[in-house]
């Protein structure tokens, strides 16, 4: 952030980039933080199963030839069987991205070199002083939606109340496999999160 001229931006990750996110936030370098699906809320089991389920579709990225991925994202049954680990609705994702996806995934640096780091890490700690929003979707297959519920359990007060997310105008009339941006509704708590604001919202959304 210092190369980029940046002084305490809004900062917001998912996975690896929520955990992330919070890290800025806890050493105060982040004026809020969103962090959707973020990693290290997990038990160990939970960890163990996230990561032997991306070595899996590493090694699996890796023996699949470039033809392959190519005619497999042609089509919504084949773009499903390479990305529905990470996509809700990988049919609705374009056969491009989904080939720079899958290649991306066999040919990334320091994969393994992340995940062995990753062994031990654990997010406890409070973000307090900036806004700070932890949501995740009700189905994630990876970093799973439990983790949403165990974490605000232990986080006291009534800005740490579970969160529902309203859906737009154009999901409501199209119904609930439409995609839409969602806005966030408290179930309880002021709804005013200032940049005062020093407990953490988490809440559990349909993406």
């Amino acid at each position: 952030m210092r190369a980029l001229e940046l002084e305490r931006p809004h900062v917001a990750g998912n996975s690896l980039g929520g955990l992330l996110a919070l890290d800025l936030g806890r050493a105060n370098l982040a004026r809020s933080v969103t962090a959707l699906s973020p990693a290290g809320f997990w038990s160990q089991l939970e960890r163990q199963y996230a990561f032997t389920v991306l070595t899996g579709m590493r090694r699996t990225a890796e023996r699949m030839p470039l033809p392959l991925v190519e005619w497999l994202s042609r089509s919504a049954a084949g773009r499903a069987t390479l990305t529905s680990t990470i996509y809700a609705r990988p049919g609705r994702r374009s056969p491009e991205s989904v080939v720079a996806e899958t290649v991306g995934l066999a040919r990334a640096e320091g994969f393994f070199e992340t995940l062995h780091s990753g062994r031990e890490v654990q997010f406890t700690d409070d973000v307090s002083g900036i806004p700070v929003t932890v949501a995740w979707g009700s189905k994630d297959r990876l970093l799973i939606p439990r983790q949403a519920s165990v974490r605000s359990g232990s986080s006291p007060g009534p800005a740490g109340a579970p969160a529902r997310l309203r859906p737009c105008a154009d999901e409501r009339r199209s119904g609930p496999g439409r995609p839409g941006v969602a806005r966030r509704q408290p179930l309880s708590g002021p709804r005013d999160h200032s940049a005062r604001a020093s407990r953490t919202a988490f809440s559990t959304v349909g993406l």
